[in-house]
């Protein structure tokens, strides 16, 4: 397993990458989003086959989910907006089909 991270004093969404090795510490820090003022809330979800992610931050005006698709050129992830600027002091999100 992995682990998905909304980094508020750093205004960053972070997954973390559970590399499995003897002494235990594998974890690789990826950056998926840097700047998003004041993350709040993210939600992993297969919205296209996948696991995607969905964030919410206090400091933007949209709701963001970040694509997969695993290349590792841009980190495997596309940045995309649901819809905004309508979501103004965003803190938490969750998803259900």
């Amino acid at each position: 397993m992995d682990l998905l991270t909304a980094y508020e004093s750093l205004d960053a969404i972070l997954w973390w990458e559970n590399e499995i090795v003897p002494s235990g510490n594998g974890w690789i820090k990826h950056i998926v989003r840097e700047n998003f003022e004041f993350a709040q809330s993210i939600y992993p979800i297969d919205l296209d086959s996948d696991i995607n992610i969905l964030g919410a931050a206090s400091g933007e005006s949209a709701i963001l989910w970040w694509e997969n698709d695993g290349t590792p050129e841009d980190n495997g992830w596309v940045e995309r907006s649901l819809y905004g600027p309508a979501f103004p002091f965003s803190r938490d999100i969750s998803a259900a089909d």
